[in-house]
């Protein structure tokens, strides 16, 4: 796994994304855009994607996936 067959799976509508995790039981991504101010989700193949909060207040850095929860963490602030 060295990146020479990538593929990309978002392309559009984002900004600064700082974090991504998997939700191997659920086949879900999950990351977070500080740049948008978003915690967003997709299937693996980039289709069913959800905005599951804008807090134009925080800059998400990290995002956490935890059984049936997810958490979602800022150390900055505008």
């Amino acid at each position: 796994m060295i990146g020479q067959e990538r593929t990309s799976i978002i392309t559009s509508g984002v900004d600064r994304v700082y974090d991504i995790t998997v939700d191997q039981k659920e086949h879900k991504l999950y990351w977070v855009d500080a740049g948008r101010h978003t915690l967003e989700s997709s299937d693996y193949d980039g289709r069913n994607r959800r905005l599951l909060t804008r807090m134009n207040s925080v800059k998400f850095t990290s995002v956490v996936v935890f059984g049936v929860s997810f958490y979602a963490f800022s150390n900055i602030f505008n």
